[in-house]
């Protein structure tokens, strides 16, 4: 009786051991995934089927102004608007890539400053190939929308400049011609 309880109190020893082993692989994996999610440039987003937030990583508070505590448990549609279209419509179609459409949208951050953002919705799905939610990721375009703009208008002056290049030209030859016959 006496070795079969040290048998098993030696079996319990090495599965609680075993078992102690696994929570610190386990905890280093989560730490791993949440400096992968957090080092991302990228806003992150992941949000349950109803479009609760349960991940909201750093470059999207960075870019929304919404700290990530503030938006866990708040809804997508809180924040980028009524969304539902192109979700359906990432969720239902990939383009000739296989990738997910992507979309713009306008934000306003807390403090009032409208933010022009390109945005993908892709389908999260579980171990068992279940669709379990959505992963928003977007990046901030307002820079970029601006840069833009100022070079389309440049280009309008430019094209404004060459005209009036033209035309000066067009008056000079007459004028060039009329002053050497008043010369004559």
């Amino acid at each position: 009786v006496v070795g079969m309880l040290a048998a098993r109190l030696s079996e319990r020893r090495s599965s609680g051991d075993q078992l102690k082993e696994t929570v610190r692989t386990l905890a280093n994996l989560r730490a791993l995934h949440e400096r992968i999610v957090e080092s991302i440039r990228s806003g992150l987003i992941v949000a349950d089927l109803e479009g609760t937030i349960y991940t909201f990583n750093s470059a999207a508070a960075e870019i929304t102004g919404h700290s990530a505590e503030q938006m866990r448990g708040s809804s997508i549609y809180s924040l980028f608007g009524d969304i539902r279209e192109p979700v359906d419509l990432s969720l239902n179609a990939t383009d000739e890539h296989g990738r997910p459409p992507r979309f713009e949208a306008d934000l306003t951050t807390p403090d009032g400053f409208a933010v022009h953002i390109g945005y993908t919705v892709s389908q999260l799905y579980s171990e068992e190939n279940e669709a379990t939610g959505l992963i928003i990721t977007f990046q901030d375009l307002t820079e970029i929308r601006s840069m833009e703009e100022s070079i389309r208008r440049k280009d309008r002056l430019a094209a404004v400049g060459r005209v009036g290049a033209g035309l000066a030209h067009e008056i000079r030859n007459p004028l060039g011609a009329m002053r050497g016959a008043i010369q004559v």
